[in-house]
């Protein structure tokens, strides 16, 4: 028989093999906060903690220095009893995954908006799940990483409006056969935000149209056989124009490929657009914006198109250097 498992705001907790698999509704308010440098892990092995906050519930505050980590199990919250545009998340630090040979995530359906000022790790076999995201999604700190290592994989997916947005502020880096991929509206970049892609690393963008509100937006390809494909969120194509010389007269993003590391194979793809238009298959025009722009870099420095092969597939553009 296995022990009911009842959250305690002012504890650290440890959600362990003991309390099975369980599912709660929450009705308390503030029955989910956790005060703060107050934590809770669970290592639950091939259990789940499911909670169903009711609709008075609008807000779950995760205070400074507390830390959310899931070592093994899946922890979700579910706001499918919830109004619609009604709940609100402001995270710390997560941590998931890690554990030998056992599967970690942490679900979140429905939320209307989810923060986290903190740190965000995912190592082997751990996996964030954002789905059906209302309005808004906020991560990251010009001092803070979003890391993922190994078989780790982020998700972000909104639902199917076009007011959602993501706001990325800082670094994120993806290592070994990462994966991460972004559903939105709108992609937007705070600060200086730079992606970082190592090994066999993988990062999708569905957006309709990406922006950087700040400095420029570096999306690096490290050594290996990394790749970086951007498509349109509520279409099949992303507006590039967005991506281009800004007010300061540089890009908003650039995609830069590192030598100086190792063997580079990776790969940019795009499904792109100019200003919302068709989808744009004239290969020359492509290749005269991202020049005329800037876009493309080899060790941190604007590149001759020469230096790179370019080849359609499906309509989708291939990037990749003239090694």
């Amino acid at each position: 028989m296995f022990e009911k498992f009842t959250w305690n705001v002012n504890s650290d907790q440890v959600y362990s093999q003991k309390y099975g698999s369980q599912f709660t509704n929450m009705n308390t308010i503030n029955g989910l906060d956790k005060a703060v440098g107050k934590t809770f892990t669970m290592n639950a092995g091939f259990h789940q903690y499911v909670v169903k906050p009711s609709e008075d519930i609008t807000s779950i505050y995760w205070d400074e220095s507390s830390v959310i980590e899931v070592l093994s199990g899946r922890f979700v919250l579910d706001f499918s009893r919830g109004k619609d545009s009604s709940a609100i998340i402001r995270a710390q630090n997560i941590k998931i995954g890690g554990a030998k040979d056992l599967d970690a995530s942490f679900e979140i359906q429905g939320c209307y908006n989810f923060h986290t000022d903190g740190s965000i790790s995912i190592k082997s076999n751990g996996t964030l799940y954002i789905n059906s995201l209302q309005n808004h999604f906020r991560f990251g700190d010009v001092h803070q990483t979003v890391n993922l290592e190994n078989n780790a994989k982020l998700s972000i997916s909104a639902n199917n409006t076009s007011a959602t947005t993501c706001f990325v502020n800082g670094p994120i880096e993806l290592n070994d056969e990462s994966y991460a991929e972004l559903k939105v509206a709108t992609l937007t970049h705070d600060e200086n935000t730079i992606y970082s892609l190592k090994d066999s690393a993988n990062l999708w963008v569905y957006a309709d149209e990406i922006t950087s509100t700040k400095q420029e937006t570096i999306f690096n390809l490290h050594s290996g056989k990394t790749q970086i494909s951007i498509c349109g969120f509520t279409n099949e194509y992303c507006d590039i124009t967005s991506l281009g010389k800004g007010n300061a007269d540089t890009p908003k993003a650039r995609f830069n490929f590192t030598k100086k590391d190792g063997k580079n194979e990776g790969q940019i793809i795009l499904s792109c657009s100019f200003n919302m238009g068709e989808t744009e298959t004239n290969l020359g025009a492509l290749m005269f914006w991202l020049a005329a722009n800037e876009m493309l870099c080899i060790d941190g420095n604007p590149a001759n198109i020469s230096d790179f092969n370019f080849n359609f597939d499906n309509d989708f553009l291939v990037i990749s250097l003239n090694n």
